[in-house]
């Protein structure tokens, strides 16, 4: 997971050089820096706030599709670089795509990362749990909001940053109430 989200820090390097290439440093530049930046370690911290170790210590039967369904969440992590690479190549116009498309090539697969999260989330303790489905939900919104914040005209480091509120709000709600609900 870790080497996989370098492919995100590249994506967001990438993203950072087009637009300075593009108009130097600008309020652009940072909303990119910061929104790649952030997507990265949100993710990171999505990942590493699951008690995988104990759990699958005491229930090694669960092992075998744990690191299965993890070529799904590698995909979705590396899909994520992807995207934000396909955000440098718009603000850089070497795509013949517009800002909607490379929003979608990054929310997209934070979607799919953040189901796939869940999914193992739950298959690992084997309970549901309501607020899992609330913060999902709620990740939905934020990344629909930066989709449509695109198609309303936002900037496109503005409609990255509000993507990348989806993970942060994950985060955000098991910091306050997630982990009484783990322990």
């Amino acid at each position: 997971v870790i080497i996989t989200l370098g492919e995100v820090i590249l994506g967001t390097i990438l993203a950072i050089s087009a637009v300075v290439d593009a108009e130097g440093w600008s309020l652009e530049a940072a909303l990119v820096a910061l929104g790649g930046t952030t997507l990265a370690f949100a993710m990171w911290w999505n990942y590493f706030s699951l008690p995988v170790g104990r759990i699958l210590h005491r229930h090694r039967n669960r092992a075998f599709a744990f690191g299965y369904v993890h070529i799904l969440l590698f995909g979705a992590i590396a899909a994520v670089g992807a995207g934000l690479h396909v955000a440098a190549n718009v603000i850089s116009h070497e795509a013949h795509v517009d800002k909607v498309f490379a929003v979608l090539c990054v929310a997209i697969p934070v979607l799919i990362f953040l189901a796939v999260l869940f999914l193992i989330y739950t298959m690992l303790v084997r309970e549901f749990d309501a607020l899992h489905l609330w913060l999902f939900v709620g990740s939905i919104v934020m990344l629909v909001a930066g989709v449509f914040a695109a198609a309303a005209g936002a900037s496109l480091g503005a409609a990255l940053l509000i993507v990348t509120a989806a993970p942060v709000l994950v985060v955000v709600g098991y910091e306050l109430v997630g982990y009484r609900h783990q322990e």
